[in-house]
């Protein structure tokens, strides 16, 4: 049996509702269905039957790839139980109701709702006939289960005469039917919850509590659509920018206000997440006590939290970069930042590792160089008035499952957030894609 699941290019959703152009796609496209071969007489593969859908419809296409042949009819069954019958005249859709018809292709569009379940119709004294009727509960959803049968009347042709030299009967290759005489084929198929990450998108949180427009406390993963960063073969990234620009700041003397959380949870629950909230830092060598944009690698493995600091409101300081006075006014000048950042959170499934590496301007608070360079104990700085890259660091995540990966985004603002208070991150350009090479300029 051939069945293909192709891997195009990231296509995380995540998402909430994650809808898209993206580049790493595991579910089923016209581009990359189902197949299935279509067998002619039991043995002679003369074309495919191919499946896919887009969340809305499912598409099934019968072509012929062998040129000397042709479909002159078909009969088609797709229902949640396998068909009842099989007689192919008694399934639900034959070539009137195909969205495309031509004597190599057929294709027919139906819509996920109107798939049924379907029985053998009784007769007066109760025994079932021949004929098949919907049991009148139409409509299935991505991760259902439903069954097809497609069946055609094929006709082998002598192409320089245009002589008809054989007849036959085709199914798409499956399963035989139970308790059947004859070789028909039915083939069950898992309909696909397709990519829903939105490239560019909001949450906003007013008060406290979690992001709600009533209440769910994610705002940005409604759909089962689950990613296998594994099948790409190399590390895959959740990227995008995000905007802190009208996100509250902290408390005078306090701690955040909101939290903004992109996610990445395996089939267990184990999650990797990009935090982004306010910090109130006291005086920082001859800087005012202020407000500073925190990122930060959560996770909840008991695994290293690598963050950084960048400055909201900047200043000068009385040391120099190496941590060395200078005078009050005449040391290295902290830039603030502009709220905007770029991330990747990179996934490597081979090394089981994470990355998270940042794109912003602002000043922050690094590991120290080893002395003389820098005064023992000093954060050596970065200075810099341009958006620059920085990785915050790397930890092992030994077990995580990579092949079956959910992404979130969710928005909460803490109990120090005041109750008309309004918090709103913006998201621009997200996708789960190859890594952004570090040090280019994002687009």
């Amino acid at each position: 049996m051939k069945k293909r699941i192709l891997f195009p290019m990231l296509t995380v959703v995540l998402a909430l509702a994650l809808t898209i152009p993206m580049a790493l796609v595991s579910a089923h496209e016209e581009e990359d269905p189902y197949v299935t071969d279509l067998l002619a007489g039991q043995t002679e593969d003369v074309g495919d039957v191919k499946v896919w859908n887009d969340g809305d419809n499912l598409y099934i296409t019968y072509e012929i790839t062998e040129l000397d042949w042709i479909i002159t009819k078909t009969h088609l069954y797709v229902g949640k139980n396998v068909a009842p019958t099989t007689a192919p005249g008694q399934f639900p859709y034959h070539d009137d109701d195909a969205s495309s018809v031509s004597d190599t292709t057929v294709t027919y569009t139906i819509p996920l709702d109107d798939i049924d379940s379907y029985s053998r119709q009784l007769n007066k004294k109760g025994k079932p006939t021949g004929v098949m009727v919907a049991d009148g509960s139409p409509g299935v959803e991505p991760c259902n289960e439903i069954y097809i049968a497609a069946h055609a009347e094929v006709q082998k042709v002598e192409i320089e005469t245009s002589t008809i030299t054989t007849t036959e009967t085709a199914w798409g290759e499956g399963f035989r039917f139970e308790g059947r005489n004859n070789w028909a084929m039915h083939f069950p198929y898992h309909v696909q919850a397709v990519p829903c990450m939105t490239p560019s998108g909001e949450l906003t949180v007013t008060g406290t509590g979690w992001y709600n427009d009533t209440s769910p406390a994610t705002a940005w993963c409604p759909c089962a659509y689950t990613y296998d960063l594994t099948d790409a073969g190399e590390p895959i990234a959740l990227q995008g920018w995000v905007d802190l620009s009208e996100a509250a700041v902290a408390n005078t003397g306090d701690w955040s206000k909101y939290y903004a959380k992109f996610s990445m949870f395996d089939s267990v629950g184990k999650a990797v997440q990009v935090v982004f909230n306010n910090d109130w830092l006291g005086p920082w060598y001859e800087m005012p006590a202020q407000q500073w944009d925190r990122i930060r690698m959560e996770n909840n493995m008991s695994l290293p939290m690598p963050e950084r600091h960048y400055a909201i409101v900047g200043g000068t300081l009385g040391y120099d970069m190496d941590g060395y006075w200078v005078g009050p006014g005449n040391g290295a000048t902290v830039y603030p930042s502009d709220g905007n950042y770029f991330f990747q959170l990179i996934a490597d499934p081979v090394a089981e590792t994470f990355t998270l590496q940042v794109y912003g301007m602002g000043s922050g608070a690094p590991a120290a160089d080893p002395p003389p360079s820098a005064k023992p104990g000093w954060p050596k700085q970065n200075m810099y008035d341009d958006p620059t890259w920085l990785e915050l660091g790397t930890i092992t995540a030994t077990g995580f499952d990579f092949s079956e990966v959910t992404i979130c985004a969710e928005l909460w603002a803490s109990t120090q957030a005041g109750a008309e208070e309004t918090t709103t991150i913006y998201w621009d350009g997200m996708t789960v894609d190859t890594p952004v090479t570090f040090g280019d300029i994002p687009e």
